[in-house]
């Protein structure tokens, strides 16, 4: 997984990594249609979404707003067989781990 959206010439290089290790799976991540319809062949993606701390990711909004919500179906359909799940970052663990290490050692 590159954990990270890719765009032109850095998308079509995960193509030609795809294409280089056949025995691999490689996949990125997307925020939105036009990233899932661009994918090279053999490269699978995971559709980003925010979980709340508005670093990547489709925003999902407010309850009661659908447009996030649509906005992930959307772009799952986009994708279609070469969609391989959900990914979010928090983006808080670092700080977590720090602790845990200091509280360790």
């Amino acid at each position: 997984l590159i954990a990270y959206p890719l765009v032109g010439p850095a998308m079509r290089r995960a193509g030609q990594l795809a294409r280089s290790h056949p025995w691999a799976r490689l996949s990125v991540l997307v925020e939105c249609e036009e990233a899932a319809k661009d994918l090279p062949p053999r490269v699978g993606c995971f559709v980003d979404v925010n979980p709340g701390m508005n670093r990547t990711g489709i925003n999902l909004g407010v309850a009661g707003d659908q447009g996030g919500s649509q906005r992930v179906v959307a772009t799952v359909a986009a994708a279609g067989a070469a969609f391989r799940g959900i990914h979010f970052y928090e983006g808080h663990l670092a700080e977590c781990c720090a602790a845990a290490g200091a509280a360790a050692g």
